[in-house]
C-alpha cells in the first residue's frame, strides 16, 4: 500500500504520487495529459460532447444535452471509430491540487466544436454536462451559490468552471474502502466527476 499520512487529506507529494498511479490505471484507456506551468503539475482529462443521433433542427447551446454512455469508462475515451454521434464539441477537466483545501480540486471548460467558443456560464454549463435532474437540484441547492462556480485556474490565471472542493473531505471518508495514494485519485473522481459528467468504474 502507497499509504497516506492524513487521509481524506494530502500534501504536494502525495497528490503527485496519486496521480502517477491514476495514470498507470487509466492513461491506456481515457485521454490524460501532465501538465507542468509554474513548477506545478496538474492533469489534463479530455472528453467530447455529443449531441444526440438525430437533433431536431438547429439547436440553441441551452438545448443541448449530452449523450450518456451505456459504459462509464466509454465516455471518457478518445472518439471510437464508427460512432454515430455528432460531436458538438470538447470538455476539458483539470485536476489542481489545492494547498487551502489540501485536496484536489476539479476545474473545467466546455469548447464548442469550432473550438473558439469557450461556455462559461453556469446554467449553461450544468445543462450541458449534468444529465440527471435530481443531480442538477443537488449542485444548485449547495449554499454559497451552489457547488459550481467560475474563478481563475489556479495555474494557468484563465476563467474556468470549478466544483467547489468543501465537501470532499466528507465524501471521501464515507466511502466504505481503503484509500491510499493508488487508489485515491480514482475514488475521488469517481465522486466528484460523476456530477459533471465524469464517470469512472472503480
Amino acid at each position: 500500500m502507497d499509504e497516506l499520512g492524513e487521509f481524506p487529506f494530502l500534501t504536494r507529494t502525495e497528490f503527485l504520487r496519486s496521480i502517477d498511479h491514476f495514470e498507470e490505471q487509466f492513461g491506456s484507456i481515457i485521454e490524460i495529459r501532465r501538465d507542468t506551468c509554474k513548477q506545478q503539475q496538474f492533469l489534463r482529462i479530455y472528453k467530447s460532447l455529443f449531441l444526440p443521433d438525430e437533433p431536431d433542427g438547429d439547436e440553441e447551446i441551452d438545448e443541448i444535452d449530452e449523450v450518456e454512455d451505456p459504459d462509464p469508462i466509454e465516455a471518457l475515451a478518445a472518439d471510437v471509430p464508427g460512432d454515430t454521434r455528432t460531436a458538438c464539441g470538447q470538455v476539458e477537466y483539470h485536476v489542481v491540487y489545492s494547498a487551502s483545501w489540501r485536496v484536489p480540486v476539479l476545474y473545467m471548460r466546455v469548447l464548442l466544436s469550432d473550438q473558439s467558443q469557450v461556455v462559461l456560464d453556469i446554467e449553461q454549463v450544468t445543462k450541458l454536462l449534468v444529465a440527471d435532474q435530481q443531480m442538477r437540484g443537488a449542485i444548485e441547492a449547495v449554499e454559497f451559490g451552489g457547488a459550481l462556480g467560475i474563478q481563475d485556474h489556479p495555474v494557468l490565471n484563465e476563467p474556468f468552471v470549478y466544483l467547489h472542493p468543501c465537501h470532499t473531505a466528507t465524501l471521501l471518508r464515507a466511502v466504505g474502502v481503503p484509500i491510499d495514494a493508488s487508489n485515491y485519485m480514482s475514488a475521488w473522481l469517481s465522486l466528484t466527476g460523476s456530477a459533471v459528467g465524469l464517470t469512472l468504474k472503480l
